[in-house]
């Protein structure tokens, strides 16, 4: 690495770990320089790139992550610049038969591009159709090219990412309107979510463990539902979305997102929730714990800001879902729908594609509003908070329980 000139990098590359636990690669690390979401390498995503944008996938060895460059150096980094918003650029860096696995869980939608790094003795590509970008000339023509390479000509330096970059953004002929999206895949379309048993943590099983120790036998049995809430605060909003979806199930599970990054603590959260809900029968509220919208399974969440956020995938937080509906036989998840955070809009239409795929249906249900059409929402109660304003106006919002609450805990003074 620091032949390629990338010193400054080496400490976030010898902290980065990998598992096979999906029977490919993933790779998991977070530095200054360094980052992978759910296995795979971090693209620098810009806030211009459509929830609808066509994809460019980069599959192969290595090269196509480039472990050894900084996030915004990599080649799918130099992509996403020159690319701009009408694309958004995907690694999927493995090993030969991790990128089978991989190939066959992804849906791909017309007007993306696929590119496969292979070297010179794997079958010719050409004799099955595909177009084919030959890199030895580009590689013959740069001087002094061992200053440009380490072992190979797969780990690679930025001047090289770069070259490389350019070359295949000139491949990319159209862009194919969203109106004219396919979908294809190449695996089943129902997956088997890993049995919690699978996973190394054993907290996982002590989690659903405590969870089933609560709930009577009869429920198991049930046509289950479940949402994931953050409350922040527990609203009349939420409150609308709990009623709406208990009508549709047998019973109704409440996840508090249980990470204490949002204006009010979870302890005080999880109170509203069991507060705002003991009045309604076959309601059951647990904590998230560490497995459900968390800073391991959706980092983004809490920081929407951060390098490539928007760009986050939540397979690894829905596949654990998935694992723990199996328990509770939640065979339907609920949310509202979000017409104004980008990246919580995303996570419910990842919800929409991923979730049936392991047989569980996604049903967003329309916002909640006041008599006078105000859409009801925990944005507008901490602002009112935050401005001290007149804080009679929560009440509009927020069920007399919470109100309590953030008397008692202190959120808000009256005078």
């Amino acid at each position: 690495m620091r032949h390629l000139g990338c010193s400054k990098v080496y400490a976030d590359f010898t902290k980065t770990r990998a598992d096979s636990l999906k029977g490919y690669i993933r790779v998991h690390g977070n530095g200054a320089y360094i980052n992978y979401d759910n296995g795979f390498r971090r693209i620098p995503c810009k806030d211009s790139v459509k929830d609808d944008a066509a994809r460019i996938y980069l599959f192969g060895y290595c090269i196509s992550a480039n472990p050894m460059l900084p996030d915004n150096e990599t080649i799918c980094a130099r992509i996403q610049d020159i690319a701009g918003g009408m694309y958004q650029v995907l690694s999927r860096s493995n090993d030969q038969s991790g990128i089978n696995l991989i190939m066959r869980s992804e849906q791909f939608h017309s007007g993306d591009y696929v590119y496969v790094f292979t070297s010179f003795h794997d079958q010719e590509p050409e004799k099955l159709g595909y177009d084919t970008i030959d890199l030895t000339e580009m590689f013959n023509d740069i001087p002094f090219l061992w200053k440009h390479i380490t072992d190979s000509s797969f780990h690679i330096d930025s001047f090289l990412a770069n070259k490389i970059a350019k070359l295949l953004c000139d491949s990319v002929r159209s862009e194919i309107k969203s109106n004219d999206i396919k979908t294809l895949t190449f695996g089943l379309n129902k997956k088997t979510a890993p049995d919690i048993g699978m996973y190394k943590d054993d907290s996982l099983i002590e989690y659903v463990n405590m969870i089933t120790s609560q709930l009577p036998k009869s429920t198991l049995a049930g046509y289950n539902g479940a949402i994931v809430m953050n409350c922040n605060p527990f609203t009349n909003g939420h409150k609308f979305l709990i009623e709406s979806a208990l009508k549709q199930v047998d019973n109704l599970f409440i996840f508090v997102v249980a990470e204490d990054k949002s204006y009010f603590k979870f302890v005080d959260r999880f109170a509203m929730v069991k507060e705002g809900t003991k009045d309604l029968e076959n309601v059951y509220v647990f904590p998230s714990g560490d497995f459900m919208i968390s800073s391991t399974t959706l980092p983004g969440y809490f920081d929407k800001n951060h390098l490539g956020g928007i760009g986050l995938s939540a397979s690894d937080d829905l596949e654990l879902f998935a694992s723990i509906a199996n328990y509770l036989n939640v065979q339907v998840r609920f949310a509202g729908t979000e017409p104004n955070d980008r990246f919580t809009g995303k996570y419910n239409r990842e919800m929409q594609t991923i979730l049936p795929s392991y047989g569980i249906a996604f049903k967003e249900i329309e916002r909640c509003q006041n008599l006078d059409s105000d859409t009801i929402s925990a944005s507008k109660v901490r602002k009112i908070i935050n401005e001290k304003d007149d804080l009679n106006k929560i009440l509009k919002y927020v069920p007399e329980s919470t109100y309590r609450i953030l008397v008692e805990k202190n959120y808000i003074k009256l005078k």
